[in-house]
C-alpha cells in the first residue's frame, strides 16, 4: 500500500449543531492506495484501496459524517458512505472499501500516467477532512512488479495468443520427424522422460524463430516493465529475459504442464514441473524449495535468454545445457539473489487469469531474419538419462548411482521425518540429560516407560517447542532425571494412554519387520526448527 499518502485536518467551515463552543470538528484521515495500477487489478478483481483511518481530532462528538472516495483523472468508482459518530478523540478504522476500476481508461494508455486517489470527510456537504494519494496508472501490457501484488505477472502468461499455437505446431512437428508422439497433451502416459522430450521440442521451436536478446530496464523484478506478449516477441523477433520467459510459460501451459517463472535480481527464468506438484502457495519465496525438487528429478528450470545466444551460424544451444545454466542459478553461490518463483497452475487456481488484450500489444508482420540451422531433437533415452542427473556424466555408472542415491533422499516436506507432527504414533519422552540417554542405550541397557510423573494440574498451561505436547517444567525436571539414573524413561502421556499407544506402536513396528525386514522405530533426540 502507499507509505506516502498525505493527511490533512480539516479547516474552519462554520459552525456545527452539536457543538455548542463553536470550535470546529476536525477529522485526520489516512487512506492506503496501491501505488501502481495496471488492467490485471481490473480484470483478477485485485483490491486496490487499503484501510481507510479516520481520526476526530477535536475535543466534541462528530455526527452524521459522509466519507467520499475520488479520483483524478476518474479511473475508479466508490460509492459514499456513512459514519453515525466519531466520538472525541476516536479512531476508526474501514479495514476495506470496495472500488470498481475503469478499464476504459488503462486500455487506453500507451505509456504511465500520474494520478491521485482523494478520500473526504463532509457534514451536510461541509469538509471536515481529507486526504490525497498518489498513484501512478500503467500501461496494459505493462507489469507493475513484485513489490505489489506479484502474483499478478501469471496474467501475463498467455496460452491463448495465436503466437503460441504457432509455436506449438512447429514443436509437434519436431516430435513427429523424430519418431515421437506429436501430441501436447499435459502429464500422462511416459512420466517425465515425456515432459522433458516436450520440453526440448518446445525449445527447439523457439530456438528455430532466432529471437533477439533485448537487456530489460535496471531493477525490472522490483519496479516493472513494458511485457512483449507472444506475438510480440514471435514477430518482432525481440525479447528481454522476462518476455522470452513468459513466452515459454505461455508455450508449457498450452501444452498441459504447469510452468514456474523464477525472477532473479534482475533476471527471469521458467521452470516445469516434471509431475504435478503438491506446493499450495502461488508464490515461493525460499529457493531451498526449488534445490530440493531439482535434486528429486522433479522440477526443471530452463534459462531462456540462451534461446537468443548466438551470432552468425551458430550450432544450436542445447536443452540440457539450458537446464544446467537454469539450475545453477539458484543455488546457494549464484551471483544473482534470488527473489520469487511464481507458479502459474497455483495462480490459475487463485482465478488469476491471461490478459486479453488486442491492439499495440499485438504485432502482426516481424522483420525478416535469415534462417540459420535448424533445432533437431536428441535421442530420447540420452535425454530422459541425462536430464536425470542434471550433468554430462549419466553414461557413466558412477553417474547413474548418484542419480539413484539422490532419489533414495526425500527432502521435500513429504517426508515425515522433516516436516514433524505429533500424533498416536509418536511418544514425546521427558529426558533432561539426552547425553545420558544416549549413554544408556549404547551400552545395551533396557530402559522402562513411564507415565507422565505430573498431573496436568499441576503443571498449568506451559507449552513444549513442538505443538501439541506439553513443556517440562521445574517439579517434573527433577523426578524424570531421578527416573532416568534407574533405567527408566517418564513420558507426557497418562497411565492408560501411555500403555495404548505403546501397545499400538509395538504392533505397527512388529507387522512392518514382517511386511518388509525394516524396522521403522526410530528415536529422535531434539528437532531443528
Amino acid at each position: 500500500m502507499c507509505d506516502d499518502a498525505m493527511m490533512m485536518a480539516g479547516d474552519d467551515l462554520g459552525s456545527v449543531t452539536d457543538n455548542p463552543g463553536g470550535a470546529m470538528p476536525g477529522v485526520t484521515v489516512t487512506l492506503d492506495v496501491v501505488p501502481r495500477l495496471n488492467i490485471a487489478f481490473h480484470q483478477n478483481g485485485v483490491p486496490v484501496l487499503g484501510a481507510i483511518e479516520l481520526r476526530n481530532t477535536s475535543a466534541i462528538d462528530i455526527s452524521d459524517l459522509t466519507v467520499t472516495v475520488t479520483s483524478d483523472p476518474s479511473f475508479l468508482t466508490v460509492t459514499p458512505f456513512p459514519i453515525d459518530r466519531l466520538r472525541a478523540g476516536e479512531a476508526r478504522t474501514i479495514p476495506s472499501v470496495v472500488a470498481t476500476l475503469d478499464p476504459g481508461i488503462f486500455l487506453r494508455l500507451t505509456e504511465a500516467m500520474r494520478a491521485s486517489v482523494t478520500c473526504t470527510v463532509t457534514i451536510l456537504g461541509q469538509e471536515i477532512g481529507r486526504a490525497v494519494a498518489p498513484c501512478e496508472l500503467m500501461a496494459p501490457a505493462e507489469w507493475t512488479g513484485m513489490r505489489h501484488s506479484p502474483e499478478l505477472l501469471a496474467a501475463f502468461v498467455c496460452p491463448n495468443d495465436p503466437a503460441v499455437d504457432v509455436i506449438l505446431r512447429n514443436a509437434a512437428e519436431k516430435l513427429r520427424t523424430a519418431r515421437r508422439d506429436p501430441a501436447l497433451a499435459g502429464y500422462g502416459p511416459g512420466g517425465r522422460a515425456r515432459v522433458l522430450e516436450c520440453a526440448e521440442a518446445l525449445w527447439g521451436a523457439l530456438w528455430d524463430e532466432q529471437i533477439a536478446y533485448a537487456l530489460p530496464p535496471a531493477s525490472f523484478e522490483r519496479e516493472g516493465q513494458k511485457i512483449r506478449l507472444p506475438a510480440m516477441v514471435v514477430g518482432n523477433k525481440v525479447g528481454t529475459c522476462l518476455d522470452l520467459t513468459l513466452l515459454y510459460a505461455a508455450c508449457l501451459e498450452q501444452m498441459g504442464f504447469h510452468p514456474l517463472v523464477v525472477l532473479l535480481e534482475g533476471h527471469a527464468l521458467v521452470g516445469v514441473w516434471l509431475e504435478p506438484t503438491d506446493i499450495v502457495t502461488t508464490t515461493v519465496d525460499e529457493p531451498q524449495l526449488l534445490r530440493k525438487r531439482i535434486a528429486l528429478d522433479e522440477l526443471r528450470l530452463i534459462e531462456t535468454t540462451m534461446l537468443a545466444v548466438r551470432s552468425g551460424g551458430q550450432a544450436p544451444v542445447t536443452f540440457l545445457e539450458a537446464t544446467v545454466q537454469g539450475g545453477s542459478s539458484v543455488r546457494i553461490d549464484a551471483p544473482q539473489g534470488f527473489e520469487v518463483a511464481l507458479d502459474i497452475h497455483r495462480a490459475r487456481i487463485r482465478r488469476i487469469r491471461p490478459l486479453s488484450l488486442t491492439g499495440p500489444s499485438v504485432a502482426v508482420d516481424g522483420p525478416v531474419v535469415e534462417a540459420g540451422p535448424a533445432y533437431s531433437l536428441g535421442d530420447r533415452a540420452e535425454l530422459a538419462d541425462r536430464m536425470a542427473i542434471g550433468e554430462g556424466d549419466a553414461e557413466q555408472p558412477a553417474g547413474r548411482l548418484e542419480r539413484w542415491k539422490r532419489r533414495l533422499l526425500d527432502l521435500s516436506m513429504r517426508n515425515k521425518l522433516l516436516n514433524f507432527k505429533v500424533g498416536k504414533g509418536t511418544i514425546e519422552l521427558l529426558c533432561p540429560d539426552a547425553g545420558a540417554l544416549e549413554d544408556r542405550l549404547a551400552g545395551g541397557a533396557l530402559l522402562r516407560l513411564l507415565p507422565d510423573p505430573a498431573p496436568a494440574s499441576r503443571r498449568g498451561s506451559s507449552t513444549s517447542a513442538i505443538p501439541g505436547v506439553e513443556a517440562i517444567v521445574p517439579d517434573r525436571i527433577a523426578l524424570a532425571a531421578d527416573a532416568l539414573a534407574g533405567n527408566a524413561v517418564h513420558t507426557t502421556l497418562a497411565p492408560e494412554d501411555l500403555e495404548a499407544r505403546v501397545l499400538d506402536l509395538y504392533r505397527t513396528v512388529r507387522t512392518t519387520m514382517e511386511e518388509t525386514g525394516a524396522n521403522n522405530l526410530y528415536l529422535a533426540i531434539g528437532f531443528v526448527s
